[in-house]
C-alpha cells in the first residue's frame, strides 16, 4: 500500500529501523535525532519523547524533543507561517474517520457516530499508558513500541500504515509468539478490500476497520507484556 499510494511510509520505516539499530548500538544521541525527525514528520509520535522522559531516558527525550521542534519550525523559513494554516485547512476537508484504515480510537468510534465517546476513551488510554510508563520504567525498546501504539490509538487521526514505525521494535528484539503473530496477521489484511466496504453503512465500516484496530491493540499488548516481564529499573 505504501508503494501504491506513493506515500512517505517507507521513509518512516527506514528512520524507525535506523533508530532501532542505533539504540541497540548505544548511540543514543543519533537515535534521538532519528526519533525527533519522525516526530516532526508525524506529530502522532509526540508521545515518544514524552514517554522516554517519564521512563527516565531524559537525554534521549531532550535531544529528540529539540530535534522535533527544530524540524517542525523549518518550514516557516521556506514557506512562511501560512503553511501551517494550509495544512489545517486541508485536514478539515476530509472526514478521515470514515476510512477503515483510520485506527485511532476516535476514528473507530466516529464511524458509528460516537466520536466524542472515542475521544474521551482516547484521553483515558493515553493517561493510563503515561502512568504505566512512569511507574514501570520499561526498556527503551518497549517504551518506543508503547509510544508508537499510543500515537496510533490516542491521536485524532492515525492511518494503519503508521504501524511500520513500530515494526522494528516488535520484530527486532522480542520473543515471537501467538500474540505477535496474531497482530501481524490482522494488520496484513489487504487495505484494498476495505475500499469495497466504503459507503455501505456505519456498521459495515466499523467491521471493515476491526482487523486493523484489534491488530494495533494486540501489538500494544505485546509491548506492555514485555515491559511487565522486564526488570524494574531504579
Amino acid at each position: 500500500m505504501t508503494l501504491w499510494f506513493g506515500q512517505i511510509y517507507s521513509l518512516l520505516f527506514l528512520l524507525a529501523c535506523v533508530a532501532w539499530t542505533l539504540l541497540r548500538m548505544e548511540k543514543t544521541v543519533a537515535a534521538a535525532i532519528c526519533i525527533g525527525v519522525l516526530v516532526a514528520m508525524k506529530p502522532n509520535l509526540g508521545f515518544w519523547p514524552v514517554m522516554l522522559f517519564l521512563a527516565g531516558y531524559k537525554r534521549l527525550a531532550a535531544v529528540s524533543g529539540v530535534t522535533a521542534a527544530a524540524v517542525s519550525v523549518a518550514p516557516v523559513v521556506v514557506y512562511g507561517p501560512v503553511v501551517y494554516w494550509q495544512w489545517l485547512h486541508a485536514h478539515s476537508q476530509v472526514s478521515h474517520f470514515l476510512f477503515p484504515a483510520d485506527v485511532s480510537i476516535a476514528g473507530f468510534f466516529g464511524r458509528v457516530g460516537l466520536r466524542v465517546v472515542g475521544e474521551i476513551l482516547a484521553v483515558m488510554v493515553a493517561l493510563g499508558l503515561l502512568v504505566f510508563v512512569y511507574r514501570r520504567r520499561p526498556s527503551r525498546m518497549d517504551v518506543s513500541g508503547i509510544a508508537v501504539c499510543a500515537g496510533l490509538l490516542c491521536a485524532p487521526l492515525a492511518w494503519v500504515e503508521y504501524v511500520l514505525v513500530a515494526a522494528p521494535f516488535l520484530a527486532g528484539g522480542k520473543k515471537w509468539g501467538w500474540l505477535e503473530t496474531s497482530a501481524v496477521v490482522l494488520l496484513f489484511f489487504p487495505e484494498m478490500l476495505t475500499a469495497f466496504m466504503m459507503g455501505r453503512g456505519a456498521l459495515v465500516a466499523l467491521v471493515a476497520g476491526l482487523p486493523y484496530f484489534v491488530g494495533v491493540w494486540l501489538m500494544l499488548w505485546s509491548f506492555l507484556r514485555g515491559a511487565r516481564e522486564g526488570v524494574l529499573r531504579g
